[in-house]
């Protein structure tokens, strides 16, 4: 599975961030509650589907309600398309606050990781 490291853009001007090929194995990446992935399937005719499954509960268990935990994000990606997922909970962090995905196919797939330099 490949990790992938955010972009910050520094500044208000416009800038190319870098896209890297997805990987057949999945991708993680660390995510501090603002973090955009955007998913690009670059295929002329077939979908592309993308799986961000939760690690943690969003609400621990108590006397009254069970824990409940955060769903899974699936997005079927039509061809041709870029789609934008996030910002993520913590709840999708694993212990090293990474987030993991895969694909149905990471042929013509790009990611981009953005860490918007929000204030």
């Amino acid at each position: 599975m490949a990790t992938t490291q955010a972009s910050t853009p520094a500044s208000t001007t416009p800038v190319d961030l870098p896209a890297v090929a997805a990987d057949g194995t999945g991708h993680k990446f660390n995510n501090t509650g603002k973090t955009l992935l955007v998913i690009k399937n670059a295929h002329a005719s077939a979908t592309r589907t993308i799986t961000i499954t939760p690690v943690l509960a969003t609400r621990p268990a108590d006397s009254n309600f069970p824990a409940q935990a955060a769903p899974s994000i699936v997005g079927v990606i039509p061809a041709l398309a870029t789609w934008v997922f996030g910002p993520f909970p913590a709840a999708y962090n694993d212990s090293a606050g990474q987030v993991s995905l895969s694909f149905s196919s990471a042929a013509d797939v790009t990611i981009q990781v953005i860490e918007p330099n929000i204030r």
